[in-house]
């Protein structure tokens, strides 16, 4: 019952790089994926490569999107930025609103961030397995602010411009783009760890947008 198979992420949006970056899929299909159809997808991934394989992240819906692990960002980046690998028919959901986008964004990526910034401020070194996760923390600054202003999701590259060119209020510029050389370059983001408590005040920038009245 497969409709499509597509790339999403920064495979499809740009700015991929093989360290830091996931290989996010869409699967649609006509029931949606069940967890032992995405854990053998997995498995086979991991078989095809040991260093990419693991980076696998699949996104799934049904055809109507009621069943679905594309949340409101996700829909959007399939809507505009999706390529099709197989297509045998493409389905699109209903666009999400700006207050949609908004609530899902004060939600779970909020709430993941804050804590994943209050980890990092209590650790006294960067364990090596925490340098994608350490990076990304950085740079979902510019992501979460571009994503609230412009209602869209795109690369690291495009959200640090927009920033630039409308600044928040607060938001450390500077910092956030030395963690994108750091991913430009794929190096590893020791250098950036004296500012991991900064993280919190970048937090801080973004929740006081979204209390702004746009």
């Amino acid at each position: 019952d497969l409709l499509g198979y597509y790339t999403l992420g920064s495979l499809a949006h740009g700015g991929f790089n093989r360290r830091y970056s996931d290989i996010d899929i869409a699967v649609i299909s006509e029931n949606g994926l069940s967890d032992e159809l995405i854990k053998d997808a997995r498995h086979r991934a991991v078989q095809l490569s040991s260093t990419l394989g693991p980076k696998l992240s699949v996104f799934w819906s049904n055809r109507n999107f009621s069943a679905s692990r594309l949340r409101a960002l996700d829909r959007i980046d399939y809507i505009d930025h999706a390529k099709a690998i197989y297509e045998k028919e493409r389905v699109t959901p209903t666009r999400p609103t700006q207050a949609e986008i908004h609530e899902y964004l004060r939600g779970d990526p909020l709430t993941s961030w804050q804590q994943t910034a209050a980890y990092f401020a209590s650790e006294e070194k960067l364990k090596p397995d925490d340098h994608k996760k350490y990076l990304r923390a950085h740079l979902y600054a510019a992501r979460f602010a571009y994503s609230w202003l412009s209602l869209n999701i795109a690369s690291n590259d495009t959200a640090v411009a927009f920033l630039i060119d409308n600044p928040v209020k607060g938001l450390d510029m500077d910092l956030i783009c030395r963690a994108l050389e750091c991913r430009h370059n794929a190096y590893d983001p020791d250098g950036l760890f004296s500012d991991r408590t900064k993280i919190l005040k970048q937090i801080a920038a973004c929740k006081s947008l979204t209390s702004l009245r746009l």
